[in-house]
């Protein structure tokens, strides 16, 4: 190997708790200069030796260099379920867009948790900071809606904002790439935990199958209460039909939230059986 080369590495095994991670990508495989890139350090070593090749004209035009992100980033929802905005591996800069809404009657404001990690529940993630979006307009719940917005720059910079979508009500957060993330090591041991939690994808289907059935149920709900264009042309007796089903599943949901997800699937499909012929009958009516 070029003694150059050797400086390059020398010098970068010194500085990769400062500088991050450099992944590299290949055409056909990841490797570098015949050797495999087995390690972190040795890929970021070899990448900014590729990185110099490349601006010294000595280099391989089929080898790209690749900032990501060495972990997923997201939200606490309900449950303390981690929902992804960016996940791990994402080229930077990244930005991602996603919609949420509140799950409690006329709450007014909403807690924005940021966290790092591969975990299905935050518990087991890392977090980066908390603020609060205010203004929301008192409203049952899942009916106020609000956007929240993860951005990483190129220098590994997180920002995070949300706003309430009626009132354009707002709030923010910037993460640095320092402040409060992970070590190397520490991400490593996160990622490989990860690869074999198969429980935490078992609770997460889980919960996400019964926040489907409540967040059905309350659409219902919510489309006969407020939705004039159905509520007028809705009959009395399908009205009363749509009402008990909601109530029956409402209270189902209160003595059984232990339930597998087979079970909130079915629920939701009855729901569905009954909610889809009356709103077909209203549009062809």
């Amino acid at each position: 190997m070029p003694i150059w080369i050797r400086i390059v590495c020398m010098m970068l095994y010194l500085l990769v708790d400062l500088l991050g991670y450099r992944r590299c990508n290949s055409c056909c495989k990841i490797s570098l200069m015949g050797r495999s890139c087995a390690r972190t350090l040795m890929a970021v070593a070899y990448g900014a030796a590729v990185r110099a090749a490349t601006l010294s004209g000595e280099g391989n035009d089929k080898v790209q260099l690749l900032d990501v992100t060495p972990l997923s980033l997201g939200i606490e929802t309900g449950e303390g379920v981690m929902n992804v905005l960016i996940p791990k591996n994402t080229k930077i800069p990244s930005e991602k867009e996603k919609e949420f809404t509140i799950h409690d009657d006329y709450q007014t404001s909403v807690l924005i948790s940021v966290y790092e990690g591969e975990g299905t529940r935050v518990s087991e993630n890392n977090l980066l900071g908390r603020f609060r979006l205010s203004g929301i307009p008192r409203a049952p719940r899942f009916v106020p809606r609000f956007n929240v917005c993860f951005g990483v720059n190129v220098n590994g910079i997180l920002n995070v904002s949300a706003e309430e979508k009626t009132t354009g009500h707002k709030n923010k957060i910037t993460i640095t790439n320092r402040k409060g993330r992970l070590s190397k090591a520490q991400i490593q041991k996160m990622v490989q935990e990860a690869e074999y939690k198969a429980e935490d994808e078992y609770h997460k289907k889980k919960v996400e199958a019964k926040n489907s059935l409540v967040n059905y149920a309350y659409k219902m709900r919510n489309t006969i209460k407020y939705d004039d264009e159905i509520a007028s042309k809705l009959a009395a007796v399908d009205k009363k039909k749509i009402e008990d089903a909601v109530e029956f599943v409402l209270q189902w949901l209160d003595v059984n939230q232990l339930a597998e997800a087979d079970d909130f699937e079915d629920k939701k499909k009855e729901l569905e059986s009954i909610w889809h012929p009356i709103i077909i009958k209203i549009y062809m009516g």
